[in-house]
């Protein structure tokens, strides 16, 4: 009898073991789920700040001129440069979806071809892209940057 309840022991110690093994799991993963979900919210907060202050007939004009090599104005210039901010702070949370495995890589190498078009491409639109990206890459998170700068070195 007294074997009979060491196997017991044993195996109940095994099955807390495993539970303990378990709980941990599911905390690293809510962990990872909760850190996404901060990071989207704070991007789309970024992203909808942005919105609010960007006139979308404005926008158009301008990028229609630009990809035609037309000049634009003041206000027109000021229009792309929010919209480029928003374009790279979308791809800075594809990113991260991506680094948590919510996007596949099939899905992410579409987003990789932009971003690149903005490194290559040589209309005045991909020019600005770049020069947006020149200022204000600092306000975007470390690893991404390291990333793009990988990307632009291949």
């Amino acid at each position: 009898m007294e074997k009979l309840n060491q196997w017991l022991a044993l195996a109940a110690n095994f099955g807390v073991i495993a539970g303990l093994i378990f709980l941990g799991l599911e905390i690293q993963q809510n962990t990872l789920s909760t850190r996404m979900a901060a990071r989207e919210s704070a991007t789309q907060g970024h992203i909808d700040y942005l919105g609010y202050i960007m006139d979308s007939a404005v926008l158009a004009r301008a990028i229609s001129k630009l990809e035609n090599g037309q000049p634009i104005d003041e206000i027109e210039d000021s229009q792309v440069k929010l919209f480029l901010q928003m374009r790279w702070r979308h791809y800075e949370r594809v990113y991260y979806q991506h680094e948590a495995d919510l996007i596949t890589d099939q899905e992410w190498a579409g987003f990789e071809v932009g971003i690149m078009r903005a490194f290559r491409d040589e209309n005045d639109l991909w020019r600005k892209a770049k020069v947006v990206w020149e200022n204000d890459s600092e306000r975007l998170s470390r690893n991404f940057v390291a990333y793009v700068q990988g990307l632009q070195e291949h």
